[in-house]
């Protein structure tokens, strides 16, 4: 911006050379039109010419010759156009001037003389003096490839035909003095042409009287001569709203880098930086110079750069980072408001200064801190720590700062630039990472993780104790290797329900040590989730229930002595007494010699010999005689029943489905009937092992015997490995079971005199086939027959 004041400030003191020098011009321009207005008018009767042959005295009133001669004698050149510009009448100085005859000039277009160039002046020219402004301007003729700098004076000329222009030449190169103008003129036009900035130069007025290529490009047309305001219609963009821009202005002060903007043709907007610089005269202000620059293109970047700003403190925001810059010639602490709330700090209530930010750091981080950054400041390198500062609601966050040390030209430290980031978040995280990885390693479960594929990723003390197997054993192989064969299908089940997001909660199952023992486990597995949420693992904590199974087998096989013994005792107590009473009509009978009384005395005995059937009866089933017997549906003890085994179902990996057709209503004791469908339900799920499906299907139905009765009937499928063909012949019988550890080999039994008791029937299906193996039963219960010991 210097360099192009300073070539301002030239042109403009060339153009104030130019005007002095014009003067005498133009007031000798100015006597040869009087000259020629009193000629017209008639208001001179003579007129002296001084010419190479002295001074002639021309008269002029009434004599048309005469009025040429004086034209002719003139030392200028003189001509009349038409309005096309064709030249109607030249005086020979004009011819001689151009090297040219009358003839060849006469009926000849004067634009054809002149330099290319010079035609926009002369359009302009023409066109203000048909408007009735007479004006002058400099231009160029060409003659046989020279160029000869001329002023023309162009008027409009009213005759009794159409209208036409005169036209009067004056030849600039006779004199040293206009050598020196024409050559000073060309510097000036280098100048304004040279320069990238679009330039006007306006006269008193705000007229522009010249201009460059830049201006012109600018203004899209040729603006010279055209008032500046009326050529470039400018707004300022200071104030709302915006207010347009006068050149008056500019002629009362000069005007450093305003900012203005300009609506092109197509309409785009641009801005320009507007500078100006007044030409004085010996008292005035002959006009003045102004110079636009566009700096649309900077306005774009500048506009730019406030966005990248914007979005680098939202990022800033979003990440938690905050920005500093330390003068250390002013000791002047700069912060972003981002990283004031870093500290617990309100924007702007920072103290500014290098010790209010060491203020800040916690005191068992301070003297860590201060020697990282004198290390910074002597070396230069790139700096990092990591500190604690106390808020002021006392709660500690954790900071990690980079920053860095730039010098100046000398290579002294001038300032220190960085960057703060919270990073309370990852410490907190850390610890907890720490603190459960202690819990891990101390635990007495084996705990493991592992990948969506499998593969072991950590193996804890516990683990190793386990399965015998080390952690550089494990991590890194497939876990499927401490898994039983006929259980591998377990570990796709447990993958495929981590992948969904669901846990596995206190699963029973069995696994394989490195020495071949089976271990009794429980499983608790969880997904593991990264920060965006997304699952990548699954944790695996394994409980070794070994000593818990012995113990509950133990217990099981207490609770069945238990309970023969109790059931051994109470059938004992109850029959003694018919038994006794036997005994006694016995021995009544065989003393007794009337066969009425030993009659009567041996059906008293049946009786009592009745009651220890019905004892017995009665105590292999355990019956417990129940009345109430009522209407009741299916349905409504099956659902929640399912409830009730839901829990069981869904650790085994168990997809529990219940389908209600219809349910007719039947008469039945609905405790025994929920004790049928109970164990039913408990045998399907424990006959499945490593996940399955069970379905339940309650619908109307008839008996399969030739009554075909109707009533409801109710199936139990599950897709378990079905019942080996030589236990289904026993499987009603008491104290039978195909799984020694969970049952008591009563259920089935039981379940099956409850049925036959309600005048139902209960059956099954089995298939060991592999990839359809499983096993239906299914209850029919007739709608409208009473239990049979109910009525009894």
């Amino acid at each position: 911006m210097h360099s192009r004041d300073l070539q301002s400030e030239r042109v403009i003191e060339e153009m104030e050379s130019l005007r002095t020098r014009l003067a005498e011009t133009e007031e000798k321009l100015s006597e040869a039109h009087d000259l020629i207005s009193a000629i017209r008018s008639g208001e001179v009767d003579a007129v002296v010419v001084s010419g190479p042959k002295g001074e002639q005295v021309f008269t002029l009133r009434g004599a048309e010759h005469a009025y040429r001669a004086l034209v002719e004698a003139i030392n200028e050149g003189a001509a009349t156009l038409t309005l096309d510009g064709t030249i109607l009448y030249c005086n020979q100085h004009l011819a001689d001037l151009m090297s040219l005859s009358l003839e060849q000039m006469i009926g000849q277009r004067f634009v054809n003389l002149l330099d290319p160039s010079a035609v926009d002046t002369m359009e302009a020219l023409a066109r203000r003096a048909l408007n009735g402004t007479p004006v002058k301007a400099e231009i160029e003729l060409r003659s046989g490839g020279q160029l000869i700098p001329v002023q023309l004076s162009v008027n409009e000329m009213r005759m009794d035909g159409p209208i036409a222009l005169c036209m009067i030449v004056t030849d600039l190169t006779e004199t040293k003095k206009w050598e020196r103008m024409v050559s000073e003129g060309k510097l000036a036009s280098s100048i304004l042409e040279s320069s990238a900035e679009a330039i006007a130069v306006c006269d008193e007025t705000g007229r522009i009287i010249a201009s460059n290529a830049a201006l012109k490009r600018l203004c899209e047309c040729n603006p010279q001569f055209e008032h500046f305001d009326q050529a470039f219609s400018l707004t300022t963009t200071e104030g709302d709203p915006a207010e347009e821009f006068s050149v008056i202005s500019a002629l009362n002060a000069s005007i450093r880098a305003k900012e203005v903007q300009l609506r092109l043709s197509d309409g785009t907007v641009c801005t320009l930086l507007l500078s100006s610089g007044r030409i004085k005269a010996a008292s005035s202000v002959a006009g003045c110079v102004l110079t636009l620059t566009d700096i649309t293109h900077r306005k774009r970047v500048e506009q730019a750069l406030v966005e990248n700003e914007q979005r680098l403190r939202l990022a800033q925001q979003a990440a938690a980072i905050g920005t500093f810059e330390w003068d250390l010639r002013t000791n002047e602490n700069r912060w972003t408001p981002e990283l004031e709330a870093m500290y617990g700090l309100d924007p702007g209530t920072f103290g500014r200064t290098q010790n209010d930010f060491e203020q800040l750091v916690h005191p068992e981080d301070r003297s860590k801190v201060l020697e990282d950054v004198n290390l910074a400041l002597r070396t230069g390198v790139p700096a990092q720590a990591e500190w604690r500062t106390t808020w002021p609601d006392g709660s500690i966050h954790w900071i990690l700062g980079r920053w860095q040390t730039f010098k100046d030209e000398s290579g002294v430290p001038a300032r220190v630039a960085g960057i703060n980031i919270d990073i309370t978040s990852r410490k907190t995280a850390e610890e907890a990472r720490r603190h459960l990885a202690a819990i891990v390693e101390s635990s007495d479960d084996a705990i493991a993780s592992k990948d969506l594929h499998g593969i072991v990723t950590s193996w804890n003390p516990g683990a190793e104790r386990l399965f015998g197997y080390s952690a550089q054993e494990m991590i890194g192989q497939p876990i499927r290797q401490i898994i039983p064969p006929e259980l591998q299908e377990e570990e796709d089940r447990i993958l495929a329900t981590i992948a969904r997001g669901e846990r596995i909660e206190h699963f029973e199952t069995v696994r394989l040590a490195k020495d071949g023992r089976r271990i009794d486990v429980e499983l608790t597995i969880s997904p593991i989730r990264d920060e965006a949420g997304q699952i990548f693992g699954a944790s695996k904590i394994v409980r070794d229930i070994t000593q818990k199974k012995q113990t509950e087998h133990a217990l099981r096989m207490t609770e069945r002595l238990a309970s023969v013994g109790k059931l051994a005792a109470t059938v004992a107590h109850e029959i003694n007494n018919p038994l006794e009473a036997v005994t006694n009509l016995l021995y009544l009978a065989r003393s007794s010699s009337d066969p009425k009384m030993i009659q009567s005395l041996l059906a008293q005995a049946d009786e009592e010999l009745g009651r220890v059937a019905l004892l017995s009866k009665q105590t292999l089933g355990f019956y417990r005689e129940k009345s109430g017997a009522k209407p009741l549906r299916i349905g409504n003890i099956v659902e929640p029943l399912v409830t009730a085994f839901a829990s069981k179902a869904r650790n085994r990996s168990i997809d529990l489905r219940v389908e209600i057709r219809s349910d007719p209503t039947i008469l039945a004791i609905e405790g025994e009937i929920r004790q049928v469908i109970a164990n039913l339900l408990s045998n399907s799920i424990d006959a499945i092992f490593g996940g399955g499906t069970i379905r339940v299907r309650v619908s109307a139905g008839h008996a399969w015997d030739e009554t075909s009765r109707s009533g409801v009937r109710m199936t139990i499928a599950d897709s378990g490995s079905g019942i080996a063909p030589e236990h289904r012949s026993k499987l009603f019988e008491p104290f039978f079971t195909t799984n020694k550890d969970v049952g008591t080999g009563l259920g089935l039994w039981i379940a099956k005199g409850i049925v036959e008791r309600h005048n139902g029937t209960l059956r099954f299906k089995s298939s060991r086939v592999p990839g359809k193996s499983g096993t239906a039963f299914t209850v029919f219960l007739p709608g409208d027959v009473k239990p049979k010991l109910v009525e009894s």
